[in-house]
């Protein structure tokens, strides 16, 4: 009781904070998502496109694996993030300079980072240089749907998780993963065995991620 009492204003302020930020970053949403903590998002001339059921843990106290890290959403100039319905994500970093798509269902857990970009050029004769930004490597994202990625992974650029895949925690994608399968490790390789049958259906239930 006295923990409701204490949590409601601070979650009534959270809400307001995070509307703003959701019309300032021109998201085009379904449906509002469900925000515990406060979440970072900036649009820089990209476009954002949420499903319904959307769950988003942004705080070290919405989730006890979810890292001291708040959710952070960063979409560059001509990019597209794409959201599917009933995702849930527990703290986690999206860098989209080119294409990322996180399909129905998935669950990325804590601390999981995402970026379609190498952020500078790999050439060191021009890093760091004006020359750079014209050089710089980006490559599209999708997370298939019903997929699970572990906490403190990494999805980076060209990368294609497959359909009710799963990715062990802490591990490094680049690359494709087929449907149904496990990977771990960094770089991410198979895991014997296929991953378990995934229930298809659309649902929705509390972020456990």
């Amino acid at each position: 009781m006295i923990w409701k009492l204490i949590s409601a204003p601070r979650n009534a302020y959270n809400a307001i904070v995070n509307w703003f930020w959701l019309r300032r970053a021109r998201v085009e949403a379904e449906a509002r998502p469900t925000i515990n903590g406060r979440l970072y998002i900036r649009n820089r001339g990209g476009r954002i496109v949420l499903g319904s059921g959307v769950r988003i843990n942004s705080a070290h106290w919405a989730n006890p694996i979810g890292g001291s890290t708040r959710t952070t959403v960063f979409v560059g100039p001509g990019a597209t993030l794409t959201i599917g319905d009933n995702v849930g994500m527990s703290n986690v970093s999206l860098v989209c300079n080119d294409s990322i798509t996180i399909e129905d269902n998935v669950l990325l857990g804590g601390d999981v980072r995402i970026y379609d970009t190498d952020f500078h050029a790999l050439e060191s004769e021009i890093r760091n240089t004006p020359e750079e930004a014209g050089q710089v490597r980006t490559g599209p994202v999708v997370v298939g749907r019903d997929s699970f990625v572990g906490a403190g992974s990494m999805i980076l650029r060209s990368s294609n998780v497959g359909a009710a895949s799963i990715v062990g925690a802490m591990s490094v994608v680049r690359g494709t993963i087929p449907p149904g399968e496990i990977w771990i490790g960094n770089p991410a390789r198979q895991h014997r065995g296929a991953a378990p049958r995934q229930d298809t259906t659309r649902r929705t239930k509390p972020l456990d991620t």
